[in-house]
């Protein structure tokens, strides 16, 4: 709640033009703000996907779960299944209305196509720069949802005398701390940071690309990455199915071939009429990519967290953290070494830190180009590396499971995806 809070009262503040006041004080007003939303954003982030492992601790669950956030059709049509969906597992809990949890899951889709088509009615039919009437739009009615959401959705509560029990077997507790041990934490961390900087850098860059290095028109800023991400909705269905048929790895993988055929077209392609129609299909690329690399990798960081749900805010935590350092330290990067236009007049970047890199508008233009393939195709290349680590782990174990988890260092987690264990040992026998 208190998150929330600070998200709804610091985010109109970023977008405020202050154009009266000092370059200085301007600048620090921007860095509180900006701090203040990020932690607030990362703080509900991380609560709501720490939900998940204490709703369920079955892996194909949890992989709708993290689908049901980006697909709200799907959750619609499983509303109806619900005992089929439950069985043996606590979500059963009469303090949870589990397909009231599908539907608020689902309404992401929702929330995300909304600020799209308002900054195309702003941008493309009004015609002006209405940043800020977008935002006020969008936080009021994320404030209302906010709202309904602490009102309707009970929390729920550890028992008095050991909050941090597992369960009532009586096996010893997972410690936060025995979390640095395993080798797979570190593995899961590099996929899922690699994963979401796959993701930030092509929202972060690709309208950039579009204005500068395609000079499209302004309302294309809206009308791109809404056709982004309505591809990523509709890949969900087959995400799931692929899930359930083909597993994790394979699944993460044509997501990676794809994503990584966009950036090649991307570092191929020149401005022209006819390449403007191709950016359609580099986003449809994209939308699918991004959305499978990132429900994947949720699923993947779920199946690791297994039973022990009750560190999963600290994982979920430290995982976006990673994720939130490495993509301000990449995006800080590509714009510190941003080539100044000598032409003015002509497109010409915001200058952030450092001299004076004058160069020709052409070279500016070819820069975002550069980095949208090549910052994205790097990301993928790193993610698809520590899937081929966790891969090739589970594939070299030896048949005895002890000296197995004493190679890997992985806890014996009840409820782990199969791709997460090795192929020759059975999940029963694993745990």
């Amino acid at each position: 709640m208190a998150s929330s809070v600070i998200v709804i009262g610091s985010f109109p503040m970023i977008f405020l033009g202050l154009t009266s006041w000092s370059f200085q004080v301007r600048y620090a007003w921007y860095i509180i703000f900006i701090i203040l939303f990020q932690f607030g954003w990362a703080a509900v982030q991380i609560s709501h996907l720490a939900l998940m492992p204490n709703l369920t601790q079955n892996s194909e669950e949890r992989a709708k779960l993290n689908t049901y956030r980006y697909s709200e059709l799907d959750a619609l049509r499983e509303e109806y299944k619900e005992p089929e969906i439950c069985q043996g597992n606590p979500i059963r809990n009469p303090n949870w209305n589990f397909p009231f949890g599908l539907k608020m899951y689902g309404m992401l889709v929702l929330s995300n196509i909304l600020p799209y088509i308002l900054v195309w009615l702003v941008l493309g039919i009004a015609g002006g720069s209405g940043n800020q009437t977008v935002v006020l739009i969008g936080v009021g009615i994320g404030t209302v949802f906010t709202i309904v959401f602490h009102m309707l959705t009970p929390e729920r509560v550890h028992s008095a005398n050991n909050p941090f029990s597992i369960s009532a077997d009586g096996r010893k507790n997972f410690r936060i701390q025995d979390w640095f041990t395993k080798l797979q934490f570190y593995q899961t961390a590099v996929l899922y940071m690699a994963s979401r900087l796959f993701c930030n850098l092509v929202q972060s860059f690709i309208n950039l690309y579009l204005q500068i290095t395609l000079h499209m028109p302004a309302e294309s800023v809206a009308i791109i990455p809404l056709v982004i991400f309505l591809s990523g909705f509709f890949s969900t269905f087959l995400i799931e199915r692929s899930n359930e048929a083909l597993g994790r790895v394979v699944t993460f993988t044509i997501g990676g071939v794809l994503g990584m055929t966009a950036s090649v077209w991307v570092s191929l392609g020149v401005a022209s009429e006819n390449f403007q129609y191709q950016v359609y299909t580099i986003a449809v690329l994209y939308g699918y990519s991004t959305t499978a690399v990132v429900v994947t990798a949720l699923n993947l960081t779920a199946d690791l967290i297994g039973k022990q749900e009750h560190t999963g805010g600290f994982v979920y935590g430290f995982m976006s953290f990673t994720d939130k350092l490495a993509s301000g330290i990449a995006i800080w990067i590509i714009e510190y070494c941003v080539p100044y236009c000598s032409n003015s007049g002509d497109y010409v970047p915001l200058p952030l830190i450092g001299g004076n890199r004058m160069a020709s508008c052409e070279s500016v233009e070819n820069y975002y180009r550069k980095s949208l393939a090549l910052g994205a195709g790097s990301a993928l290349l790193l993610a698809l590396s520590a899937l081929a680590t966790i891969h090739f782990s589970r594939n070299m174990s030896p048949s005895d499971p002890q000296r197995y988890r004493e190679i890997l260092q992985v806890s014996p987690i009840e409820g782990a995806s199969r791709d997460l264990i090795p192929l020759e040992m059975n999940q029963e026998e694993y745990v």
